[in-house]
């Protein structure tokens, strides 16, 4: 029997024969319903026969106290079809599950309907890739009602009055950074993409388009300047990056989008550059011991890139996870006695690179349960540097609208949950934004 990705996959086709037919005006309606459904839902394409089975019976029926319900997989699977025909016909297609799908007269050397297969996950139980989903109208309360105190100033965080509250400019809007750490599928970043428009359409001019064309201008603006997000399950982020790239079917963003939204432990990584600085996850602490920098950053970047700064930084979480549950003296002993590798390393010495390499896998994989893949941290600071590593004077409060991840453990030992603070403002232009306050 075939697997509900194989069976989307399989109709394909099919579907891009349908959406030509649509026109533009009906492939964005189609696209958002497509993201909704993915966004909550997609995961069922990983799912294997016994959880479908159990999600059948239960299809329509209501979720979250009748807030929503229950989705039946033939019409996930039916949903991904077709939200994969519309972003195949754009002319560099689309990447999903080692698959590139491409039905654009206009890419050199792609055959009509071609799909390049390479390799896809696996199913897999829901609770052990640690999954869910959230329905659509519970997600965008829970957004509204964090993004009010975003975009209001003064706002719900100053007063209960309404009447009070005074909505920041487009240009403000877009310049605020919107964080999701256990993106999953991306029922939050998708409620988040609909609040912040549909908050900047209120304040622009008429013209520049027709209304649909103006909010797919401004969903674009808004995907590319304020959503971030990650997940420790791959097969989820992919779906959410689907998701994404549905709400703005006629650009493609795709490339920026997988900039934003990346593979990786949220919970396990450094939470500030000053901790690579001082070699402490307390950097306060680090700065008292040493009095100078132990890693000259900037340094390191010229010579390294980020990737010295990410093989230093998995070397430092490495010898806390490795030290978990221990004194915070245990920690730093262990901390101390990789110092001088670390410090070799960013030197650029290839010996001492590679040892580090070696070490921090060593490091990071202490005490794995048997079948986990291997520990992957996210470090935000280097993951999104524009957000983290901002000096300007004009950088603006962020905001994390997500729900807790669903597997807290061994791997959340360390790091602290890293959140946003500041954001370096993105200049993003659209039609009327310029004459826009």
């Amino acid at each position: 029997m075939a697997t509900p990705l194989e069976s989307a996959l399989a109709a394909v086709p099919d579907e891009i024969k349908a959406v030509r037919g649509l026109g533009t005006a009906g492939i964005l309606t189609e696209a958002e319903r497509c993201a909704d459904l993915i966004s909550q839902a997609g995961i069922m394409m990983w799912w294997d026969e016994k959880h479908l089975a159990q999600q059948r019976r239960c299809a329509g029926k209501p979720l979250y106290r009748g807030v929503g319900v229950e989705p039946h997989p033939d019409e996930v699977t039916g949903a991904v079809a077709r939200g994969l025909a519309i972003l195949a016909i754009r002319p560099l297609g689309v990447e999903f599950a080692g698959l590139h799908l491409c039905d654009h007269p206009d890419n050199f050397g792609c055959e009509p309907g071609a799909l390049v297969i390479g390799p896809a996950p696996q199913p897999g139980d829901i609770k052990a890739r640690g999954a869910h989903w959230t329905p659509r109208e519970l997600a965008e309360e829970v957004t509204d009602n964090t993004l009010e105190a975003v975009v209001y100033d003064p706002g719900p965080l100053v007063t209960a009055d309404q009447s009070k509250w005074k909505l920041l400019a487009p240009r403000q809007i877009l310049s605020k950074s919107v964080a999701d750490i256990s993106v999953g599928a991306g029922s939050f970043p998708i409620s988040a993409v609909r609040y912040l428009t549909a908050r900047i359409l209120e304040q622009l001019p008429a013209g520049g388009g027709t209304d649909l064309e103006r909010e797919h201008a401004v969903r674009t603006a808004v995907i590319t300047s304020c959503l971030y997000g990650a997940d420790i399950d791959l097969a989820s982020l992919e779906l959410c990056r689907i998701a994404l790239a549905l709400m703005v079917p006629l650009v493609d963003v795709d490339t920026e989008i997988h900039r934003r939204f990346r593979h990786g432990d949220s919970l396990l990584g450094i939470a500030g550059i000053d901790q690579l600085q001082y070699w402490d996850l307390d950097a306060q602490h680090g700065r008292a011991v040493h009095g100078r920098p132990v890693i000259d950053v900037n340094a390191v970047a010229a010579t390294g890139g980020l990737d010295m700064l990410w093989l230093l930084a998995d070397l430092l979480c490495g010898a806390a996870l490795a030290t978990a549950g221990k004194s915070a003296t245990a920690h730093r002993r262990m901390a101390a006695e990789i110092e001088p590798l670390a410090v070799r390393a960013a030197a650029g010495d290839p010996g001492a690179i590679e040892t580090a390499r070696l070490r921090a896998r060593e490091l990071l994989d202490t005490d794995l349960p048997a079948g986990r893949p291997p520990r992957k941290p996210l470090h935000w600071p280097l993951a999104f540097p524009e957000v983290f590593i901002a000096e300007r004077s004009d950088s603006v409060t962020s905001a994390r609208v997500a729900g807790l991840p669903w597997d807290v453990g061994m791997d959340s030992a360390t790091g602290g949950v890293a959140k946003p603070e500041q954001a370096v403002p993105v200049a993003v232009m659209l039609p009327g934004l310029e004459n826009a306050a």
